[in-house]
């Protein structure tokens, strides 16, 4: 399907704008009862699998405590493990439970179908003028 892959191309081009210039509340996440910043975090640790907490804390640009402290809600929640490194007892890797990578999954289905609702406002040719812009832009915000 070409307007399904124009569509996804869009939503990427729009999480580029986004993680760019502002941060919007992921309203996926509400339905799943997770808030925004949980679910940024739970997004760089499947990202970045391995992380600890101090490269959380500067991937996502937030205090060390406060990515302790979403962490500890996460872990509690069951969607996020804590391993100790074996070389360095101090550090710590995260990694998504098989739970939080189902809810991801579901984040991305639900975020896919609002996606894909939104732009059936635009007939094909809108859409595909649309594209174009929006990569046009994409491009010129992030760089690339």
């Amino acid at each position: 399907m070409i307007r399904q892959k124009v569509i996804e191309d869009i939503h990427n081009d729009m999480c580029l704008i986004k993680h760019n210039m502002f941060s919007v509340a992921h309203t996926a996440g509400d339905v799943l009862a997770l808030g925004h910043t949980q679910l940024m975090v739970l997004r760089a640790v499947e990202k970045n699998k391995g992380t600890g907490i101090k490269d959380l804390a500067n991937l996502l640009n937030i205090s060390p405590s406060a990515v302790t402290q979403i962490v500890d809600g996460l872990v509690e929640k069951g969607l996020l493990t804590r391993e100790m490194d074996l070389k360095d007892r101090r550090a710590i890797s995260l990694s998504l439970t098989a739970e939080a990578s189902g809810r991801i999954v579901e984040i991305k289905k639900q975020t896919t179908l609002k996606i894909v609702a939104a732009f059936d406002a635009l007939n094909d040719d809108e859409l595909a003028m649309f594209a174009l812009l929006n990569k046009k832009l994409a491009e010129k915000i992030t760089g690339n």
